[in-house]
């Protein structure tokens, strides 16, 4: 996963067998070298299927340079960062409810639906992975593109 970090752009990783606290866990690792996670979904052959996007803020990229320089091996999965139970128990309850979000029948009013089917041919239709990438524009449904 470091190594498909490296380019700079969003990565998709699909893993099947991995519990929740192991999602979170990479999800955490990848955090600490300047990515954020963005979504978790189920594939139709039951894997997980994990979002992860670069971190733009000062603090992703300054907590990034100090974790690249502090475990220069880590790509090799020599050194990893400790874990901060508190941050991963957060993301693990994150996946959890991206997870149930995705198969979710009921919406709140003015919540976009992530299945394409239900977007009309004006209607875009943006997954929370798109979201958080800086290249993607996004806009609330009724307001104006910008």
């Amino acid at each position: 996963m470091l190594r498909e970090m490296a380019s700079g752009e969003p990565v998709r990783m699909t893993v099947s067998g991995w519990s929740w606290k192991r999602l979170a866990r990479l999800a955490f690792i990848a955090e600490q070298f300047g990515y954020q996670y963005a979504d978790l979904q189920m594939t139709s052959d039951n894997k997980f299927a994990l979002f992860i996007a670069p971190d733009p803020s000062p603090e992703g990229r300054q907590r990034a340079a100090q974790n690249r320089a502090q475990y220069p091996d880590a790509d090799e999965g020599v050194a990893l960062p400790p874990g901060v139970p508190d941050a991963i128990d957060l993301l693990k309850a994150r996946m959890v409810v991206d997870t149930g979000s995705q198969h979710s029948q009921r919406r709140p009013p003015g919540a976009r639906s992530h299945c394409p089917k239900s977007s009309g041919a004006n209607r875009s239709c943006h997954s929370p992975f798109q979201i958080l990438h800086p290249a993607v524009s996004w806009h609330r449904q009724g307001e104006p593109r910008r």
